[in-house]
């Protein structure tokens, strides 16, 4: 599915679910969040290759190939469509009781995911054949630069539990309602990476000068899991805030292409990181 095609397709479910929800004048709401991101440090399989034609070089590899996860905290925005499934909720749908206390939402946020400027450790290994009599580079380690700039986009459909306290004639239900939901999202990253690295000229016996490889941006489109725990307080039956808390785990996958400015070829590095991402989220929602 291209990101085209994923956008166009949320645009159509949002679509729905707001057109569903605005004829109930029941407990809908729409709620605008803001919140702080922190990302638990992680390693990345990662590695970049400069072979030579006709193998009359050597490459350099990221041994034992892990980036260590230096990553700027960040601010978080969104916006989040929700129902209770209440009996004067959806249309046509007059659930019993007990269905007040579940509901459901769909949120979109945004925020950034930059990883630091870090070191990471290299290791030059010699793959020039043995006929050359060039010898290999003994275990010869360097640290490497890296970094990068990543916009995130989470969409949420999320399946809530409620639970009501010190209900009043105007909110029936509770002014203080604790909730937990549970749900997949989709991940929506792209990223830019800058790698600062030097290669092994075995035919020269020495190391190039840095360099820097700096493909174009590449986006990814993968499932995540997503949890939150939360606390609403109704003012009154219009207006609320909710404070928050969110886990998600998201597994996406790059692949960069670019031009080796050594050897003027085309090649390629990927990288396959796991993220688990927390944030505390305060919001403001209007009921309908």
């Amino acid at each position: 599915m291209t990101c085209r095609q994923t956008w166009f397709s949320l645009a159509c479910g949002l679509a729905l679910f707001y057109a569903a929800a605005i004829p109930a004048w029941g407990e809908s709401y729409v709620e605008l969040f803001i919140g702080g991101v922190h990302t638990e440090n992680d390693h990345i399989p990662f590695s970049i290759r400069h072979p030579y034609p006709n193998g009359v070089s050597s490459e350099i590899l990221a041994v034992p190939g892990r980036i260590h996860l230096a990553i700027n905290q960040s601010g978080t925005a969104g916006l989040r469509l929700g129902t209770w499934f209440v009996q004067d909720g959806f249309p046509r749908f007059n659930p019993p009781p007990w269905m007040r206390y579940f509901g459901c939402y769909f949120d979109f946020s945004f925020h950034r995911l930059d990883y630091r400027p870090q070191k990471m450790d290299t290791l030059s290994i010699d793959n020039v054949p043995p006929v050359f009599g060039i010898k290999a580079v003994p275990n010869d380690k360097h640290t490497n630069r890296f970094l990068s700039e990543a916009r995130v986009f989470t969409l949420a459909f999320m399946v809530a539990a409620r639970y009501g306290f010190f209900p009043t004639d105007e909110v029936p239900f509770g002014r203080l309602q604790p909730y937990i939901a549970l749900g997949p999202g989709l991940f929506i990253m792209d990223q830019e990476v800058t790698v600062q690295t030097m290669s092994w000229l075995a035919e020269r016996k020495m190391f190039t000068n840095w360099f820097n490889i700096s493909p174009q941006s590449n986006t990814s489109v993968s499932v995540c899991l997503i949890g939150d725990a939360g606390l609403r307080w109704m003012f009154n039956k219009h207006f609320s805030a909710d404070l928050f808390f969110r886990f998600r785990r998201a597994t996406p996958g790059f692949t960069y292409k670019y031009r080796d400015p050594l050897t003027s070829q085309y090649t390629s590095f990927t990288m396959h990181p796991t993220f688990n991402i927390y944030s505390l989220n305060l919001g403001l929602a209007y009921h309908f």
